[in-house]
């Protein structure tokens, strides 16, 4: 699984085995108190920052974060500096998002995650399924017309000039292959990622290619070469006023592309940095926000070497940058979660930090460390996904360890549940599944198990497929009678389309948003966050009842 995962992300090395072993020994079995956790760390692996997970064994600190913050084994909200002294002061309008710092990490750490308690639901029918090929989580489905779109590894995920490697257009209702798009070019035909814009749709290619083709009639419109793989999914936005959309997707060679939608002219570009390890590029996807409240697109974009950037969409001009000490590759979204009609970013880093940020400043808003009971590092590849309610959650896939891994649910303060599955890469979609007026997260895992999991922690099996999942599931009306199917992709290289019997519209209905443009857009999203519970808590806003 390593090496085909490592295939995938296309990261640098472990090392020395015996490190790793040594770390993640130290880790799990030496039970030191937390006062002294970081020096351990430092003596096994090395002094350094970590650039995220498979790029290095374990976490380390660096001399402006605090040892404790960082290893301990709570999910903390963290001063916007990163720090945990003082504390941060929000001037709201809203106080349905309010959340402050914890001055004192070391008090009420969470040393045990509630883990998720059984759900009976009935297995989903299966109405269709077709072959494909191999899929990735960066893999994104679209609706185009009466068709769903896919961009697929074919095949394998290795192999090279592979005739099965590209696009393929499907009949929505029967799943009948109506297209095939071939990868122009040789080499590593695998597909990244797709986005649609009408009858036109643009994909990101292994062989260092982004292009765009026509749906009916299959022609390959335009293509650019680029300097390194394009592993993520294009996103789609008006960044020179022209009325048509443009493309930014990013490389593995670290250079962030803006294109002209309508002939794949360079509007702009800009080339990222490494880290102490030399990792370079993006793997996530480009999120589409307007930053300055212009009526501008700009454009929101993580790399590995651990700094997310938002860009401004005309120029790239750098607006505001963040940095943590892993990388980055879970894609970033957008979402107004306090409903004052502002965006947020919600963004991750590979070593488990979770953020949600002023999409006007990058400020954060709320931040967290994600960390096994243990004190061990979550290694986060899929992107969180919120679920909205009452007490709504962050749905956090995890893939580090391997039996250790799975899903954390993320609440305001604390890991609300967590579910032992194994490798989970794939994103959640969120759909009201049973009718109930509440929402969960439909999530695949790398055993190939299609799971729904709701705010409080109840888990239940909606489907068993005979191929890993990696790609985020695709909730939709495939035949328009009003009852919303669920296409899942697995790694037997099949595309099953499973019947429900949900009449609501999904809160996200696919991977990177509810329309086929990827901009990452979430809407409105109501948490229910709130921390005044804390001590140390501060707001400019009165007390909540």
């Amino acid at each position: 699984m390593f090496s085909r995962f490592n295939h995938e992300v296309s990261v640098i090395s472990y090392g020395s085995s015996l490190i790793f072993a040594i770390s993640r020994h130290l880790i799990f079995t030496m039970k030191i108190a937390l006062w002294c956790f970081p020096i351990i760390c430092l003596v096994a692996c090395g002094s350094g920052v970590s650039p995220g997970p498979k790029e290095a064994p374990t976490p380390a600190t660096t001399p402006d974060e605090p040892a404790r913050a960082t290893l301990s084994s709570k999910v903390y909200v963290i001063a916007p500096n990163g720090s945990s002294s003082g504390s941060l002061v929000l001037k709201m309008s809203n106080p349905e998002f309010e959340v402050s710092a914890v001055t004192d990490p070391s008090r009420n750490q969470q040393t045990l995650t509630a883990p998720v308690r059984t759900w009976q639901l009935d297995p989903l029918a299966k109405r269709w399924s077709t072959r494909v090929g191999k899929t990735t989580f960066r893999t994104t489905m679209a609706r185009a017309g009466d068709g769903i779109v896919i961009g697929t590894h074919g095949a394998s995920l290795t192999g090279r000039n592979e005739a099965s490697d590209g696009i393929y257009v499907l009949e929505a209702a029967t799943g009948i292959k109506r297209a095939f798009i071939k990868t122009p070019g040789k080499g590593d035909l695998d597909i990244g990622g797709i986005a649609v814009a009408g009858d036109t749709v643009f994909f990101s290619a292994d062989n260092s290619q982004i292009g765009a083709a026509s749906l009916t009639t299959g022609k390959i419109l335009w293509k650019v070469a680029t300097r390194g793989k394009v592993r993520p999914a294009p996103a789609l936005a008006d960044l020179n006023k022209d009325g048509t959309l443009d493309v930014i997707v990013g490389d593995e060679e670290g250079t962030l592309y803006a294109l002209d939608g309508t002939n794949g002219a360079k509007l702009w570009s800009v080339t990222t940095g490494t880290n102490e390890y030399n990792a370079k590029g993006f793997i996530a996807a480009a999120a589409i926000v307007d930053v300055g409240q212009d009526g501008t697109d700009d454009v929101i974009a993580g790399a590995r070497d651990g700094i997310l950037t938002a860009y401004r969409g005309v120029d790239g001009k750098v607006l505001w940058q963040q940095k943590h000490d892993s990388g980055i590759h879970a894609s970033p979204s957008i979402a107004d979660f306090d409903q004052d009609g502002k965006a947020e970013v919600l963004a991750a880093w590979s070593y488990g930090q979770v953020a949600i940020l002023d999409a006007g400043t990058g400020t954060p808003r709320w931040l967290a460390r994600l960390e096994q009971d243990s004190g061990g590092i979550e290694g986060l590849f899929g992107s969180p996904v919120p679920i909205a309610g009452a007490k709504g959650v962050l749905i956090a896939p995890t893939s580090w360890w391997g039996k250790e891994d799975g899903i954390i649910g993320v609440g305001v303060a604390e890991r609300v549940f967590r579910s032992y599955e194994d490798r989970v890469t794939a994103s959640a979609v969120v759909t009201d599944l049973d009718g109930d007026g509440t929402y969960e997260g439909i999530i695949g895992t790398e055993k190939g198990q299609l799971l729904a999991l709701t705010t409080d922690g109840r888990r239940a099996v909606l489907a068993t497929l005979n191929g890993g999942i990696e790609a985020s599931a695709f909730v939709d009306d495939t035949d328009g009678d009003g009852r919303y199917e669920i296409l899942v992709a697995s790694n037997d290289g099949l595309l099953t389309c499973f019947q429900t019997t949900s009449l609501k519209k999904p809160m996200l209905s696919r991977f990177r948003g509810n329309t086929p443009d990827n901009r990452g857009d979430l809407g409105t999203v109501k948490l229910g966050w709130r921390s005044r519970d804390r001590p140390s808590a501060k707001s400019e806003e009165s007390p909540l009842p």
